[in-house]
Parts: structure tokens; sequence; C-alpha cells
């Protein structure tokens, strides 16, 4: 569930936006997710926990290292805003830049990971 959510806030910053890893002939800026990690609350009543900290990896390609960056930082405010009935905070836990030049066009790479609390 939490995924959707996602998809429906982000799309409006980053229309080209993937799970995991983008398509072959993708469009820039591309921006990926994943969630690397989910860890419920625990509690005393028996059942599935009904809220859980999920930490997020999200990455914006771009030939443009000013373009990569400035996509990632409004992700990044975007997210940090995000409160609703379903997702109580976003924490920003850090971003590295990078170049990922395995590619035929080198890309620049703004790595964000953000802390999710929020109901599963």
């Amino acid at each position: 569930m939490l995924d959707k959510l996602l998809v429906q806030r982000l799309s409006v910053l980053a229309p080209h936006l993937y799970p995991l890893k983008a398509p072959k002939n993708y469009t820039q800026p591309a921006v990926i997710y994943n969630c690397l990690n989910v860890s419920p609350i625990d509690s005393l009543a028996r059942g599935v926990p009904d809220c859980a900290y999920s930490i997020y990896q999200i990455d914006v390609y771009d030939e443009s290292y000013l373009a990569a960056y400035e996509l990632a930082t409004r992700i990044r405010d975007n997210l940090v805003a995000w409160s609703d009935a379903n997702v109580q905070a976003v924490t920003w836990t850090g971003t590295s830049q990078t170049i990922d030049d395995t590619t035929e066009v080198a890309l620049f790479r703004s790595m964000s990971t953000f802390l999710v609390f929020a109901n599963v």
C-alpha cells in the first residue's frame, strides 16, 4: 500500500518513475525507488502490526548534474512535508551524488534515503 501512495505522490514531480530499475528505453530524468527495509512496530497486541518504519531509496538519473540535483531536492522537500491518514512522518536520512558511466551516456545520479513511518 505504501508503494502505491508513494507513486501517487511522486508521479506529479517525476512522471518517469520506476520501481527497482528503469526499462531499457527510458526518458530522463528517470526516478527509481526501492524499499530497502520494513520494520514493523512491535506491540503487545496479537496479529500484524498497524504501523511500520520503512526505508526507501530514491535515485534520480539525468545527463545534467543540476537537473538531477534539483529534482532530488524537490522530491526530498515533498516527502518530508508528507503527513496524512496513512503516513505519519517522513525523515530524510541523507543524499549522495555520483556518476554512472556504465552506459553509453554518462548519467549523474542523486541517491536519497528516507525513513517513512506509516500504516502497513
